[in-house]
C-alpha cells in the first residue's frame, strides 16, 4: 500500500516538472545571439537594419558582407526559429522622449548608415561623425577613412586630383586610386566627404625669358612693378629694360609665380 502511494506521489511529482513553461498556443520567443555571418557570439555595437529588421553581428567585417545579400542572411536566422528585433522606431516623440535634438550621427564612407546618437559604424567600425538635422546648417563632413580600404587615414600618404586631395591608409591604396580615381570620388562624395582643395603648386623662374632656353642666373636680375625678373647673362637683361611688361606676361602665362619686392625699380 505504502509503495502504490508513493508511486502515485512521484507522478504527480513528474507531471509537476514537466508542466509546459508557456501557455498552451504560446511558442517560445528565441532572440538572436549568434552572428549569422562568422557564427560568433554576438556583439549588439554591431548591427544592420533591413526592411524593419534588426541583425546583430560579432565584428564589424561582417556588416559588409551581410549587406551583399540581407534576405539570405534574415532567412537563415528565420529558418532558425529566431525572432529578429524591430527596428527602433526614431519618431518625433522617441527623440523627444530620449532626449535628442534631431542630430544624427553618420559614418563618412557609408552614406545609408545613420544612428540618433554617436558610435561605430556597424560596417567598418569606423567613429560615427554629426551631421545636423534636415533644414538646418550641417555640418561639413571631413575625410577620416580611406576610400579603398575604409581604414583610418594616414596624412602622409595621399593623391591630389581634380584640384581636391584624397587621403589613404597606406601607399598601396595610393597606388590604386591612381590608377582609376573616378570610383573612389564617387565614393567620396556619395558619403558627403568633403575634400580638402589641393595646395598650388607654385612654379617658379628657372629660364631666362629673353633666350628661352638658358638657365637663369640670379645674379642678374631686374625689378618691374613689384615683381623681380632674372636673367641668363647682361645683354638680356638690358633687352629686357626696352620692354619689360612684354616679358613679364610671358613669363606668368606659363604660370610662372614671380618674386614680389618694393615697388621701387631696380637692376642687378
Amino acid at each position: 500500500m505504502k509503495t502504490m502511494f508513493a508511486a502515485l506521489v512521484a507522478a504527480a511529482l513528474i507531471g509537476i516538472v514537466v508542466t509546459p513553461a508557456f501557455p498552451e498556443g504560446e511558442a517560445e520567443v528565441r532572440g538572436q545571439t549568434i552572428c549569422p555571418v562568422m557564427g560568433g557570439v554576438v556583439d549588439k555595437q554591431y548591427f544592420a537594419d533591413h526592411n524593419g529588421k534588426r541583425v546583430y553581428f560579432c565584428c564589424p567585417a561582417c556588416a559588409p558582407e551581410f549587406a551583399k545579400d540581407p534576405e539570405k542572411y534574415i532567412k537563415k536566422l528565420e529558418d532558425e526559429g529566431i525572432t529578429l528585433d524591430q527596428t527602433p522606431d526614431d519618431g518625433q516623440g522617441a527623440d523627444e522622449a530620449a532626449g535628442h535634438t534631431g542630430q544624427v550621427w553618420i559614418c563618412s564612407m557609408h552614406a545609408q548608415v545613420e544612428q540618433p546618437e554617436a558610435g561605430n559604424c556597424p560596417m567598418c567600425g569606423m567613429d560615427l561623425v554629426l551631421r545636423e538635422a534636415e533644414g538646418t546648417t550641417e555640418t561639413v563632413t571631413t575625410q577620416t577613412a580611406c576610400p579603398n580600404s575604409g581604414k583610418p587615414i594616414n596624412k602622409n600618404h595621399f593623391a591630389d586630383y581634380n584640384g581636391k586631395r584624397v587621403y589613404f591608409c597606406g601607399p598601396g591604396c595610393v597606388k590604386a586610386f591612381k590608377a582609376d580615381p573616378e570610383p573612389y570620388m564617387k565614393r567620396l562624395a556619395d558619403a558627403g566627404v568633403v575634400l580638402e582643395d589641393a595646395p598650388r603648386e607654385v612654379k617658379t623662374q628657372t629660364m631666362c625669358p629673353v633666350l628661352t632656353n638658358q638657365k637663369i642666373n640670379k645674379s642678374i636680375f631686374a625689378d618691374h612693378e613689384g615683381k623681380r625678373v632674372y636673367f641668363c647673362c647682361r645683354s638680356c637683361q638690358r633687352a629686357f629694360g626696352k620692354n619689360p611688361a612684354k616679358y613679364v606676361k610671358q613669363l606668368e602665362d606659363q604660370g610662372i609665380t614671380l618674386e614680389r619686392v618694393s615697388q621701387t625699380s631696380h637692376s642687378h
